[in-house]
């Protein structure tokens, strides 16, 4: 008897949870606030679609292919939507104006963040506006033009250790891909502290930069499992301890650089010497505790470093598999310059060809290629021409819009013509016909349309836009252009299909690039 009554109960709690969950399915497929929005409906019922593809490190893809099927706005899970419009951009990131007068700016969905370090977190992570604000007021100073002017000979000394690199290296195949985050964490290093990590001096990344490999998986993995409470705890088990502990031993690492760097004078301005003036041992309007410093620079380093080199990797591989490209490049490149040193800010800044192939691979191979998630507020608000109720997660997939159909011709080919004015093609004697577009089905007319270049946004957009952007170009302009004009490159045959199958968590999971470096005389050019 007792046993039947147990038998009984069990059944009945296995009932109540199917017709439960079963319940809640129906609901948010049919009677949601969001059910007129569409999507899959295994993704509109659940969020476990989701967090299957990001576990498997192709979600931006899958999310990709549901707007190509869908259309330009889609329900991924039950409480998000994602969009890939120009007029979302300004919709979503920027501050919004209401009726009575009032702004308000979407706040940052806080299971996508890092946990604040000692009560603080630093200005990529801070939930609260008016603390991001504070922040990115201070460290704009880092970052302006007049501080680029100051730190460029030593951007440009570290290039010059590349080329030398190189050309001792170059009677074999090299990874292009592990030589661009050597120069950018030895760059970001001088910049930020004052001191080279002698990246390319080894050849072999330093530990500090190593640790950030281990756990930048980790973060996109935690921050999902955390969505799933209460089986957080239980699903964190399955996220390799490792990973969970790299976070810690690069914020060590960090602590360790910038109390040493503290205890230093440094007789050009680096980083650490613009911000100090503002160090304080509380925090009030526009002054800065030790804590925010470090957990700052600890993000800058990595923001700094690892998004550039991916970016120069991604150039690099489709400038080597565009052979046109590549030959208007070198022509451009070639006929400026006729000595490394007249590279600079202002005359790379000037090259049409190579600001448009700058342009396209960052929209064909964008650094982050996944989203920025944000909270709609309480109310609702209309984001590209549809209603979204308050309390909804919603983004700009920068994979997705720069990858559509609706907003390129072409879209999987890389074409930087696209980015080139009329006038810039006719100073290049340049075409549309000269492109080198994979989809002959598509043949090139007087304007690549559609070309919605605004939705591309790399460093995203509104008051919380990458503050280094324009470090980051700067140094892939200088990059390129010496390449260019110094060595002859050609991919290996191994890297040729290099981004395909490539994993994402939050960043790119990059294999090696193989190429052939080879040095060619550069004193005909004189």
């Amino acid at each position: 008897m007792a046993s039947l009554l147990l038998s009984a109960i069990l059944l009945s709690a296995i009932l109540l949870i199917v017709t439960t969950l079963l319940s809640i399915a129906i609901y948010r497929i049919y009677f949601s606030p969001l059910s007129h929005i569409p999507g899959p409906i295994l993704w509109r019922a659940s969020r476990l679609p989701f967090a299957y593809n990001l576990f498997l490190g192709r979600l931006p893809y899958k999310i990709s292919s549901l707007h190509e099927h869908y259309g330009p706005v889609v329900r991924i899970a039950p409480t998000e939507v994602s969009f890939i419009t120009v007029e979302a951009w300004t919709d979503i990131y920027s501050v919004q104006k209401r009726e009575d007068g009032s702004k308000v700016q979407m706040r940052k969905d806080p299971f996508m963040l890092l946990s604040p370090m000692e009560g603080t977190r630093d200005m990529i992570f801070e939930l609260d506006d008016a603390e991001h604000a504070r922040h990115r007021r201070i460290f704009s100073h880092a970052f302006s033009e007049k501080s680029l002017r100051d730190q460029e000979p030593i951007i440009a000394q570290h290039i010059d250790r590349m080329s030398t690199r190189l050309n001792e290296i170059s009677d074999k195949p090299v990874d292009m891909s592990a030589w661009f985050n050597y120069l950018l964490f030895d760059t970001i290093g001088d910049l930020v502290l004052g001191e080279s990590l002698h990246c390319l001096e080894t050849g072999t990344l330093h530990p500090w930069a190593n640790t950030f490999f281990s756990f930048a998986k980790g973060i996109t993995l935690m921050g999902m499992v955390e969505r799933f409470w209460p089986l957080a705890p239980i699903l964190m088990t399955f996220i390799p301890k490792a990973m969970q502990e790299a976070e810690a031993q690069h914020r060590a690492f960090t602590r360790d650089k910038l109390a040493n760097r503290l205890t230093k004078s440094s007789p050009r301005k680096d980083l650490i010497s613009v911000i100090s003036p503002f160090l304080t041992p509380t925090a009030p309007n526009n002054t800065l505790t030790l804590t925010e410093l470090h957990n700052n620079t600890s993000v800058i380093v990595v923001a700094g470093s690892e998004t550039t080199a991916t970016a120069l990797s991604g150039l690099t591989y489709h400038l080597l598999t565009n052979p046109t490209t590549l030959s208007h490049l070198k022509s451009e490149i070639r006929s400026t310059f006729t000595q490394a040193s007249d590279m600079t800010m202002d005359s790379t800044r000037s090259l049409p060809y190579l600001n448009a192939v700058i342009s396209e691979s960052l929209r064909i191979y964008g650094p982050v290629p996944g989203s920025l998630r944000r909270i709609t507020p309480k109310g609702g608000c209309v984001i590209s021409g549809a209603g979204v109720p308050g309390g909804t997660i919603v983004a700009v997939d920068g994979y997705a819009a720069s990858h559509s159909a609706a907003n390129f011709i072409s879209p999987k080919s890389f074409i930087p013509e696209r980015w080139l004015s009329t006038s810039d093609l006719k100073s290049l004697s340049l075409s549309l016909a000269d492109a080198d577009i994979v989809s002959k089905s598509e043949p090139a007319t007087k304007e690549l349309s559609p070309n919605h270049k605004k939705v591309v946004q790399p460093f995203s957009s509104g008051p919380r836009n990458c503050i280094g952007q324009r470090l980051a170009l700067v140094e892939m302009r200088l990059v390129v252009a010496r390449l260019v004009w110094e060595f002859e490159l050609e991919i290996e045959e191994e890297s040729r299909k290099w981004v395909e199958g490539m994993k994402v968590y939050t960043l790119y999971e990059r294999p090696p690039l193989m190429c052939r470096v080879r040095p060619v005389d550069v004193r005909g050019r004189e």
